[in-house]
Parts: C-alpha cells; structure tokens; sequence
C-alpha cells in the first residue's frame, strides 16, 4: 500500500499558501484491508475512510467512467491495480492534480518531498492558469462551478482560466449538462465562492460562458456589469476586505443584481454604462427597494438559499430607506445651528418616530449585532458607489488634453479651459 497527500495540500503549499484539508489516496489498498484496520467507511458511493481516532479522511485510488446525466452518473473502479496516475487523471484541474508520497498511514510525512505531477500542474501553477486535466472534466457539471470558485479564489495572484477550458465549459453549457445540477448543490459552490477575496470572479466566469443564466434560470440580467471596475466588483471586493459574514455579501450581491435587472427590465434603451451613474446605483426610492426584495426571492425560487441568508437580506432591503433616513436625522442633529426650539422639536420628534421603528423591524433591543451588520453593509454599498464615480471622474478628468480645448490660448486660460472641459466630461459621466 502507498499513501499520498494530494489536491489542494500541494497546490497552496507551492503557492506558499496555507491549507487545512489534507486529502489522502491509497493505492494498492482494498476495501476490506482499511475495515480490518479499524477505518470508518464514509458512505457506499465511494470508497472513503475515516482515521478512527484523528478522522483524516483517505480515499482509494479509484477510476469514473460516465453512466448518466449529471454528476452522480459514474461507475466506480477502486481496485488495488488502480494506478496513482489514473486516479490523478480523473481530478478537475492540473493543479489539483499533483501528490506528494508519504511514508504510510501510522506516518503521514514526505518521503522525500518530491511533487508527483503526470499533467503539468506545476507549469500551469507558474503561469498562473486554472486547465482542465483531460475532457472527463466535461462529464460532471458541478466541475463548471468549482473552476469559477477557483477563480475567485486565485484571481487576486494572476490566475486566469485557459481558453481551452472555458471552450470545454461553454460546450458543456450548451449541452444541457448544466440542467442536472441540484438547487442544493449550486448553493453550496456559490456560498463558497461568495467567501473568497474576489466573489465577483465567480459570476464573470459564469456569465462569459452563458452558465449564469442556465444555472440561475434566467434570473439575472444578460447585461449586468461585471467588469473588475464596475460597482458590482467593488462592493463585494469590499466585502471580502471587511470581512463580512455570508449573509451580508449575499444582501449586497442582491441588491446590486436587482438595480442592474430593474434598469434592464423598464428601460428598452438599457445601457451597462447607466449603472455607474449616482441616480442608478441609489437605493433611494420604494421601487428600488421593491426591485430588491423581489431580487431576493427569485433568487430563493432559483437555487435553496438558507432561510437565515434570505431573512437577512429581506430585512436589510426592508430597512435600506429608513437607515438613510436615520442618518440624515442623525447629521442634522449633530450640525444643527437652527435656533428655532419648534424646528428643533419637530425633527426630534421625527427622528424619535423612525428610530423607533427600525428597533421594532431589527429587534435591535434584544440583538444589536443585527442592526450593525444591517448598517455595515449599506455603508459599503455607499462607499463602492462614491469608488466607482469617483474613478470614471478621474478618467473623464485624465482624458481630456490640450488637444480638447482652443489653441491660441495662453497663461491662466489655458488653465481655466481645462477646467472648464474637465467638468463637462465629468458631468457627463454623472448624467
């Protein structure tokens, strides 16, 4: 018998990355031997151990070979003639396809350290790309979702999924292979995804390969901006920056969804560029307010969120209105210089009535950390809106030149054209 560590161990070891999930493969070992050894099987689909005491989990060798539609049509082989090689071959990506050997299950340290890697994971790490191993990757679905994850995950060090493997993805899509995917299982990638250091990563690769609206059944809008720059990018950059919790980037993810698709869906001359302006990135009316909400339940009809995830974006919507309210109350009280005790007693009186309300809706009495988490996640929404225009304004600014102004200007005027053009363009990026 051989024992392996392999997977993700040796991926993010090579990247000098911590990982706690040390995944095992036996070769040359059977069924009856780990029972023998006291090991705990996992389930009767594939054959996979539990360490009795430190519950490690270790799998024998094992070969799929594709019976069915979807990702549990698969006819197992783990046989002791199963070699490390073809166990390797049957995994997502290269750079999950690599093992280190160990000495043996009562020693699981290197032998000597050396990287077992039969499909180039190691080249495909160094050029910092995300490839399929072979096209078996084609024949479970859920594989379309882990790739996207993984780019969420790596983006930030360069990573990018190479073209053959979103060609292989697209196919895949356009097959109907995708259908078969369980609500439970595309929540299950995506509240995953939604926790890396860039989530949005998940959704471009989605929708660039059209799986987005097979997956989601057409909930989303066709043109939502997902560009690194665009508002949807920043605010769950953010996110993962603040460290937020999954039910407050799931409340941003939704929000941000719902304007693109409330824009898309009444206005027939819909364009991406739109959603950078201030009067479309504003949750400011009712109608935005009602287009989030009901974001949030499609998205509940879509795919098995859990109710604590769903309630806690609901609430945040249903509260997004009297939040701004309870902050302009509170920033004039603090700069109040009106002299007036009727004025002054009438926006008391005002601020009173809405505080009391949202201690009623958050039960913000009982539990303070809800309300904070409420007030934390439309802060950032705010913050992302004033990053995004303030960055298409220092574009607009950057572009104009002195080509854009008169010639035979000279000294302070040529100063107060620029100026002047700079604002125009900047104007028009606000409009």
């Amino acid at each position: 018998m051989q024992v392996y560590l392999v997977g993700g161990a040796v991926r993010d070891a090579l990247l000098g990355l911590d990982n706690q999930d040390q995944d095992y493969v036996l070769v040359g070992a059977n069924v009856q031997q780990m029972l023998d050894l006291g090991y705990l099987p996992v389930g009767a689909d594939f054959p996979v151990f539990l360490h009795p005491q430190s519950k490690a989990e270790f799998a024998l060798a094992r070969t799929e070979r594709k019976q069915g539609m979807g990702y549990l049509g698969f006819e197992v082989d783990s046989r002791p003639s199963v070699t490390l090689a073809e166990d390797l071959l049957r995994r997502d990506l290269t750079i999950n396809a690599m093992a280190i050997q160990l000495h043996g299950l009562d020693d699981l340290t290197p032998i000597d350290g050396t990287i077992i890697d039969p499909y180039g994971g190691k080249q495909d790490l160094q050029a910092r790309r995300l490839k399929h191993v072979s096209d078996a990757f084609a024949e479970d679905p859920l594989r379309v979702l882990r790739v996207a994850r993984f780019y969420g995950r790596y983006k930030g060090m360069g990573f990018d999924v190479d073209d053959s493997t979103l060609m292989l993805i697209c196919t895949m899509v356009a097959s109907g292979e995708l259908n078969s995917l369980t609500r439970e299982r595309v929540w299950q990638e995506t509240s995953r995804a939604m926790m890396q250091d860039y989530p949005h990563a998940y959704w471009q690769l989605l929708q660039h390969t059209n799986a987005m609206q097979v997956i989601f059944s057409g909930t989303f809008p066709t043109l939502v901006d997902l560009s690194d720059d665009g508002l949807l990018a920043v605010a769950l950059r953010l996110c993962a920056d603040r460290c937020l919790n999954l039910s407050q980037r799931w409340a941003v993810f939704t929000a941000m969804m719902a304007k693109s698709h409330d824009e898309k869906t009444h206005d027939k001359t819909y364009d991406n560029s739109r959603l950078n302006t201030q009067q479309n990135q504003s949750f400011n009316h009712n109608t935005d307010v009602d287009a989030w909400q009901m974001m949030i339940q499609k998205l509940d009809k879509s795919i098995t969120i859990p109710k604590k995830i769903s309630k806690f974006a609901q609430l945040t919507a249903k509260n997004a209105l009297m939040m701004d309210k309870l902050l302009m109350h509170t920033l004039q009280s603090v700069a109040m210089t009106d002299s007036s005790n009727v004025n002054t007693n009438a926006k008391l009186s005002n601020q009173a009535q809405i505080m009391t309300e949202f201690i009623n809706t958050t039960k913000a009495n009982k539990d303070a950390k809800t309300w904070q988490q409420i007030y934390d996640v439309l802060a950032l929404m705010k913050q992302a809106q004033m990053m995004v225009q303030m960055q298409h304004a220092i574009n607009a600014f950057c572009a104009v030149g002195m080509n854009d102004i008169e010639p035979n200007l000279s000294g302070q005027a040529i100063g107060k054209a620029l100026n002047e053009k700079r604002q125009q363009r900047i104007r028009q990026t606000l409009s």
